[in-house]
């Protein structure tokens, strides 16, 4: 197989990919004060390919955490006892995440 897909990054499996491993690792320290540390250590012990598929799969996690929220929000219409604090939750979490997005890659 040639080239690097991303189909839907929540169902990926790893399958001996490093960069998928490493993100799932690191996507909690992933613009926090350690990260520069982290991100200097990852640059030192992978390759370019590894490297470059990561920050893609980075991106993704951020574009997914200012998407998925937005499933929440809708499905909270049903139930009408929680419908107010989890839409309310929601649109935090989509706006936060989103305001990172588009800071961090310039969008």
């Amino acid at each position: 197989m040639s080239g690097t897909s991303i189909i839907d990054w929540d169902d990926i499996t790893p399958n001996e990919d490093k960069a998928i491993d490493y993100s799932d690792l690191l996507w909690p320290y992933f613009q926090t004060k350690s990260w520069p540390d982290w991100n200097r250590f990852i640059t030192n012990i992978t390759d370019s390919e590894n490297s470059e598929r990561l920050n893609i799969y980075f991106r993704a996690k951020l574009f997914d955490e200012a998407i998925d929220v937005l499933a929440d929000y809708i499905e909270a219409e049903e139930f009408k006892e929680v419908k107010d604090l989890t839409q309310e939750r929601a649109k935090r979490f989509h706006f936060k995440a989103y305001h990172e997005y588009k800071e961090f890659y310039k969008t």
